[in-house]
């Protein structure tokens, strides 16, 4: 019986046919396919428990291997995430940007910065990355921490 509480015809199943079947129901020009096992495949449930990933910070040994695997990898992010223990290649590459890239300015912002940003903002309204390329060195990440903590009060 399918969960809707039809009975499964069965001389339109097939021995050694496949899971699916779209001339099962009578509606079936509305439906594609249907699955004819409510349980999902063992090996499919092992795979997506093993790919979930937990959020945590980034430990300074993290950011030690990961800058060494750049080195080494390029921005093959996918395949440094395979290096690393608890980490996907989006994880990787966002923490890469954002925290480590060597071109990313760390120094306190100038009153110039502060200005482009208010002027880009009013331009192209919270866009950060498009902001980002405008001012030179800082990361849409950066950009929008400074808006909110510092400049958006002079905004209004």
């Amino acid at each position: 019986m399918y969960s809707h509480g039809l009975p499964v015809p069965k001389a339109k199943l097939k021995k050694g046919s496949d899971k699916y079947s779209s001339s099962i129901l009578p509606n079936s020009k509305k439906i594609s396919k249907i699955r004819l096992s409510p349980q999902r495949e063992p090996e499919k449930q092992h795979i997506q428990a093993h790919q979930k990933k937990v959020r945590r910070t980034w430990a300074p040994e993290e950011d030690a291997e990961l800058l060494e695997l750049v080195k080494k990898y390029g921005s093959e992010w996918t395949k440094i995430a395979s290096f690393m223990k608890s980490r996907n290649g989006m994880q990787v590459r966002d923490h890469y940007l954002n925290a480590l890239a060597p071109d990313i300015k760390r120094d306190t912002w100038t009153e110039e910065e502060d200005q482009a940003i208010l002027l880009y903002y009013n331009k192209f309204g919270p866009h950060w990355g498009k902001i980002a390329e405008c001012v030179e060195g800082r990361t849409k990440t950066q950009v929008k921490g400074r808006f909110h903590t510092n400049l958006k009060q002079k905004m209004a």
